[in-house]
C-alpha cells in the first residue's frame, strides 16, 4: 500500500502541520479496519466526490460497519448497505452536518442527516483521540485501499448482485414498563437504531437479535453506578445475564443534543401518542413480539411502493 493509493481518492488535502496529524492518523485507521470491513463487507458501489469524480469502490463499508447510521428527524436510523440503492448528500463541503436522500431497494426515500465530519464530536462516539470526528466511506479501489470523508460525497450508488432479494427489517412490538411504573405498548421498537440488543458479560460485549429475545428484566441501581445488570429471558428457553452502560460521563467534545440522545433516546419506536424514546436507565422490563418479516425481490418492492 501507498500513501498515494490512499490520497487519490482526493478526500485528504492537507497543507498544515495540524491536517497532516489527521491525514496520518485516518491512515492508521484505514489499516486497522481494513482487515476486519474488507472481510465483513461485499458490497460494491460506486463512490462521486464533489469534483464529479467517480470511484469504483469494492468492499465497501461506513465506519467500518455494511450499515448505515443516520438521523430521520430525531429518531436515529441504521440500515444495512445493501437494502440501499443510493445515498445522495446535500449542503456545502463545511457542513459539519448534512441532509441526506437515502433510497433504499424496497422504492421508498428516506430524508434525513447524518453527521460529515470535521471538528464536531460523532453522535455514536466512534473517535480517535481528543473527541474529533474523522466520518468514513472505506474500501478498496483499483488503485488500493481507499477512504474518503463524507464531507467530499456527493452520491454513493450501490450496485447489487442481479436478482438478489430484499430482506425487509424485522419490526418488533414491545410492552415496555419504566421504574415509575408506567406502562408503553410501543411498535418497530430498536435499540441504538438497529434490531439488536448489545450488553456485556464481564469484558466481552455481546449481541442479540431482538428476535430471539422474550423478555428482558433491568435490575434497579444505584444513580451513581455506571452499570445495570440484566437478565434476557430467550424464546428458546435460555437465560443471559450481563451489564449495560448508563454512565452520565459526558465525553469529549460531545454536544448536548448528542449526549441527550445518548442518554435518553436508547430504545426508539412508535406508541399510540407519537414517537417513543427512554433510556436504560429508566427501563424496568420489556417484552418483545415480532410485527412482521417478508423477503421479497427487487421487482415486487419496487411496485408496491409504487
Amino acid at each position: 500500500m501507498t500513501i498515494a493509493s490512499v490520497t487519490n481518492c482526493r478526500a485528504l488535502p492537507f497543507s498544515k502541520g495540524l491536517e497532516l496529524k489527521s491525514f496520518v492518523m485516518m491512515l492508521i485507521l484505514v489499516l486497522v479496519w481494513g482487515g476486519n470491513s474488507y472481510a465483513q463487507s461485499r458490497i460494491k458501489a460506486t463512490v462521486i466526490d464533489r469534483l464529479g469524480n467517480a470511484h469504483e469502490v469494492a468492499k465497501f463499508a461506513f465506519q467500518d460497519r455494511a450499515e448505515l447510521e443516520y438521523y430521520v428527524g430525531a429518531t436515529r436510523q441504521v440500515k444495512p448497505l445493501n437494502q440501499i440503492e443510493r445515498i445522495v448528500f446535500e449542503g456545502n463541503r463545511g457542513d459539519e452536518e448534512q441532509t441526506i436522500s437515502v433510497h433504499l431497494r424496497t422504492g421508498t426515500t428516506e430524508l434525513g442527516s447524518i453527521l460529515t465530519g470535521g471538528n464536531a464530536a460523532p453522535r455514536a462516539h466512534d473517535t480517535f483521540g481528543s473527541g474529533r470526528a474523522e466520518v468514513l466511506f472505506t474500501g478498496v479501489s483499483e488503485l488500493g485501499p481507499f477512504l474518503m470523508r463524507l464531507n467530499e460525497v456527493r452520491e454513493v450508488k450501490i450496485r447489487h448482485p442481479p436478482g438478489a432479494p430484499i430482506v425487509r427489517e424485522k419490526r418488533f412490538k414491545a410492552v415496555i414498563v419504566s421504574l415509575k411504573g408506567e406502562r408503553f405498548e410501543v411498535s418497530n421498537l430498536r435499540y441504538l437504531g438497529k434490531p439488536k440488543f448489545y450488553f456485556k458479560q464481564g469484558r466481552m460485549s455481546r449481541s442479540l437479535s431482538i428476535s430471539k429475545i422474550e423478555k428482558i428484566d433491568f435490575d434497579a441501581s444505584q444513580s451513581s453506578e455506571e452499570k445495570r445488570p440484566v437478565t434476557i429471558a430467550l424464546r428458546s428457553g435460555k437465560v443471559m445475564q450481563g451489564t449495560v452502560d448508563i454512565s452520565h460521563v459526558r465525553l469529549p467534545g460531545e454536544t448536548d443534543r448528542s449526549y441527550y440522545t445518548r442518554l435518553n433516546e436508547v430504545f426508539t419506536g412508535a406508541s399510540a401518542s407519537g414517537r417513543f424514546s427512554i433510556g436504560l436507565q429508566d427501563v424496568k422490563q420489556i417484552r418483545f413480539r415480532p410485527e412482521e418479516n417478508e423477503n421479497i425481490s427487487a421487482a415486487e418492492a419496487k411496485k408496491s411502493a409504487q
